[in-house]
């Protein structure tokens, strides 16, 4: 069979083929990206559902308006203001619009569809996450690696990589607890990424699906890129993704744009092609849920579980991981991930190795900008096991880590 061009280098996602081996429930996973299944509203979920269904089944099984539902996106746009993402200024026609989307995912896959022709190029944090980066590859972009510090990306790597390449048409960067790494870009970091846009006239795509997921809640949030942008000169270089995969449910499918009206516009069309509208159903579920529910306090008793997760999986790292495996782990202030780097194993091998033994874990060289090179960090998702799980397969993977 002879593929397309664009989709002819493209491989499935290492993730998503993981989900296979996960049919055995004896097969302890540190793979995914997903909340704790035990933090899903599923009561209700269903009780919101059935209300729907039987009082407002029309509207619920009908066509929808490529835009999103009126009243969610409302609900995103008055947490958007909360969270100080967009200013408390009566709309106009200047102002940021929202799309939802199908999960955070076709946010992401919609900017690189109508920013993207062939041979361009995007800045990404190496590591970065791999489903940006194949999105990427599927419109022929040329993708430029920035290494990632403790704060986020190296600025000076930046600033060169802008400069050497006229072709870069944005910058992606997931700037609050990132994916894989599970850091966070200082607030000057921030802003220099943004003085950076101006400077070479590219947008940032930010990505945030993280934000919420806080472990402190007396620390406050670093600004969004967005608002920093905004209350600097307020260019419109900023478009800004965000999920309710992450806080509620990955399965329902419901994620948004925010972006310059035009964008947005240009977006809705586009969305248009690809699935017409995300399904009515999940984001009714999700606005009434946020209507009728405390979200907050949900997110709040979801953080507290991650914290515990994530400390956990740290402490049997120190205590279990050989000494002279050379292995080290971020250790983050929220999200889902840590990063495991420093180690003397290459990690495709250490995955396969570890699958065997009942472990699934992400081997690192997904995450890089060129997939072919190896390394021997990997990725561990700590939200998804109870604590004896983590301990039992940090242990396994000590085993075969040296």
């Amino acid at each position: 069979m002879e593929f397309s061009n664009k989709t002819a280098n493209l491989s499935g996602s290492s993730i998503r083929d993981t989900f296979k081996a996960l049919a055995n429930n004896k097969i302890i996973s540190f793979a995914g990206g997903m909340p704790s299944s035990a933090f899903y509203p599923a009561d209700e979920f269903a009780s919101i559902a059935q209300n729907i269904l039987n009082t407002n089944p029309a509207k619920a099984l009908n066509y929808g308006i490529t835009e999103g539902y009126a009243p969610l996106i409302e609900k995103i746009r008055n947490r958007a203001t909360e969270q100080n993402i967009l200013d408390n200024t009566s709309e106009n026609q200047d102002s940021p619009q929202i799309l939802v989307t199908s999960g955070g995912q076709q946010a992401i896959n919609l900017t690189a569809m109508i920013l993207l022709n062939e041979g361009d190029g995007v800045v990404v944090e190496n590591p970065s996450f791999l489903g940006a980066l194949n999105a990427f590859r599927s419109f022929g972009a040329n993708l430029y690696g920035v290494p990632m510090q403790n704060a986020g990306m190296d600025i000076e790597a930046l600033e060169k990589t802008l400069t050497t390449n006229k072709n870069i048409k944005f910058i992606y960067v997931i700037p609050t607890f990132q994916n894989p790494m599970g850091v966070t870009t200082s607030l000057q970091k921030r802003k220099q990424i943004i003085d950076l846009a101006y400077k070479f006239n590219v947008y940032i795509l930010e990505d945030n699906p993280y934000g919420d997921l806080k472990f402190n809640p007396s620390t406050p949030s670093l600004p969004t890129i967005m608002q920093l942008e905004r209350e600097a000169q307020n260019r419109g270089n900023v478009i800004y993704t965000g999920s309710f995969s992450k806080i509620l449910s990955p399965g329902l499918r419901v994620g948004y744009a925010i972006a310059p009206r035009e964008i947005i516009d240009k977006m809705t069309v586009c969305k248009q092609v690809q699935d017409v509208h995300t399904p009515l159903i999940p984001q009714m579920i999700v606005n009434d849920y946020i209507e009728n529910f405390d979200l907050n306090k949900h997110i709040s008793k979801c953080n507290a579980h991650y914290s515990k997760q994530c400390s956990h999986m740290l402490n049997c790292i120190d205590r279990l991981f050989p000494k002279n495996s050379g292995i080290k782990a971020t250790k983050p202030d929220g999200g889902l991930f840590l990063w495991c780097y420093g180690g003397k194993k290459d990690s495709a091998t250490l995955a396969k190795e570890a699958l065997d033994l009942g472990v699934c874990i992400v081997s690192g060289n997904g995450f890089l900008p060129n997939s072919t090179d190896s390394t021997s960090s990997f990725r561990l998702n700590f939200s998804a096991s109870p604590l004896d799980k983590i301990e039992e397969g940090i242990g396994i993977l000590s085993k075969i880590v040296g």
